[in-house]
């Protein structure tokens, strides 16, 4: 299965308080963007906070295996 077919899927992160939601808008590599919403002022581990562009929301970059391990898939595009 390739990791690009995760595009446009929702995932919600487990473990943490309160509900912390991604979308993966891009992969590049292992590696993949997401936009999220519910993250806290600091990263849980695994998530890098991308720096934010006037306007345009929060993003993370995350492993595939990060991904898998800490994140609970939602819907969007089939797995």
């Amino acid at each position: 299965m390739s990791i690009s077919s995760w595009v446009e899927s929702v995932w919600s992160l487990r473990g943490v308080d309160g509900p912390v939601i991604g979308q993966v808008r891009t992969v590049e590599g292992d590696f993949l963007t997401m936009a999220v919403v519910g993250m806290g002022g600091e990263a849980p581990e695994g998530v890098e906070i991308l720096p934010s562009t006037e306007g345009n929301g929060r993003f993370a970059r995350v492993s595939s295996e990060c991904l898998v391990g800490n994140w609970k898939r939602m819907g969007g595009a089939p797995a």
